[in-house]
C-alpha cells in the first residue's frame, strides 16, 4: 500500500522566464502544417529551514519545452476538416521531495492524436476523434524508480452534433 502524503510548501521567491516559436505553412490542396515550441526555464527558492529535499528547484509542473505540431486539410468545399496532432512535453517534477526524499518527476508524454470532421450540412457535424494512438502510458520516477504508472490508454470517440 502507497503511504505518501503529498502537501505544499511556499517557496519564498519564483521566476519563469522563455520563449515560444510558431508557425504556419499552406502546402496548397487544402492541407497546412503548423505548430509551436516553447523553452523555458524557471526556479523557485525555499528556505533554508524548509523540509524540502531542494531548496531550488523548477516550478511543479513546469517542463522545459513543449512540441505542439500539426498536419491538416480543410477542404475547399467546408464539408471536411482533419487534424494529425503530435505533442510533447519535457520532464517535469510531479512533486517536490521532503527530506530525505527527492524530487519525483513525471517523463516526457508524447501524444498523437488524430480529428476528423464532417459538415454535410449547416446544422450537422459529424466528428471522429482518436486520441493517444501511441498507446504511451504516465510515468512517475522518483531517485530513478518508477513510483507511479498510469494507464492512458487509446480513445475513440464519435460524435453527432445537430444544430437547431
Amino acid at each position: 500500500q502507497d503511504a505518501r502524503l503529498l502537501s505544499f510548501e511556499n517557496a519564498l521567491s519564483g521566476e519563469i522566464y522563455g520563449i515560444e516559436f510558431e508557425g504556419l505553412k499552406t502546402l496548397g490542396r487544402g492541407f497546412f502544417v503548423g505548430g509551436n515550441v516553447v523553452l523555458s526555464d524557471s526556479e523557485i527558492s525555499f528556505d533554508p529551514n524548509a523540509s524540502q529535499s531542494s531548496l531550488k528547484r523548477r516550478l511543479t509542473g513546469h517542463s522545459e519545452y513543449v512540441v505542439n505540431t500539426q498536419l491538416g486539410f480543410d477542404s475547399d468545399n467546408g464539408k471536411h476538416s482533419a487534424s494529425l496532432l503530435y505533442n510533447v512535453s519535457g520532464e517535469r517534477i510531479f512533486f517536490g521531495g521532503r527530506v530525505p526524499a527527492p524530487d519525483a518527476y513525471e517523463s516526457p508524454f508524447h501524444s498523437l492524436d488524430m480529428t476528423y470532421s464532417f459538415f454535410p450540412t449547416e446544422n450537422i457535424t459529424v466528428r471522429l476523434r482518436a486520441q493517444n494512438l501511441l498507446n504511451e502510458n504516465r510515468e512517475f520516477v522518483q531517485n530513478g524508480v518508477k513510483i507511479v504508472e498510469v494507464e492512458t490508454g487509446s480513445r475513440v470517440r464519435l460524435d453527432l452534433q445537430w444544430k437547431l
